[in-house]
């Protein structure tokens, strides 16, 4: 067990009283049940803990899909695009070849690059298409400083590969 000398014991006293003072207020004294005050301060301190935990993994949440949101939509138009392609058929036309593709596969494709029209219109001077929004979303991530600003976005506990946090 820690011995204490007397100053650091009086330094913990001044704390508790100070924490007492500032988040219980007036009409407490020390000897009224000084394990009770100090244990809601504990529990306190935890709550407030807690809080700080959640909103960091929050805000961690919200970069990490602002970052993968682009990329997701864009997979997924990868996705039908190469399904369309796979399902289509080659068939003659009277001014040459052409492709048969199943209207589901149209209609996919077709959801997925709304996907795009979705993404934010934020460059600014410019009304962007899908495509340049999706560019535009990713100009972060593309960019030679993006795990740079990944961290200062969201601390070092993102933990993104190559980062300072790795």
């Amino acid at each position: 067990m820690n011995e204490y000398t007397e100053e650091e014991m009086a330094d913990l006293g001044r704390a508790l009283i100070k924490a007492i003072e500032v988040h219980i207020g007036g009409g407490w004294w020390p000897m009224d049940c000084p394990s009770e005050i100090v244990g809601d301060l504990c529990n306190k301190r935890d709550e407030l803990q807690a809080e700080i935990d959640r909103l960091k993994r929050e805000k961690e949440y919200r970069y990490v899909e602002q970052v993968l949101a682009p990329i997701r939509r864009l997979l997924k138009v990868a996705e039908c695009a190469e399904s369309m392609a796979d399902n289509g058929q080659e068939i003659e036309a009277d001014d040459g070849l052409g492709v048969f593709v199943q209207q589901q596969d149209f209609e996919e494709l077709s959801e997925a690059l709304d996907l795009l029209d979705e993404l934010p219109d934020d460059k600014p001077g410019y009304v962007l298409g899908g495509a340049a929004k999706a560019e535009w979303a990713l100009r972060d991530v593309l960019a030679p400083n993006a795990l740079a600003k990944a961290d200062a976005a969201c601390g070092a506990s993102c933990g993104l590969p190559g980062s300072a946090a790795n």
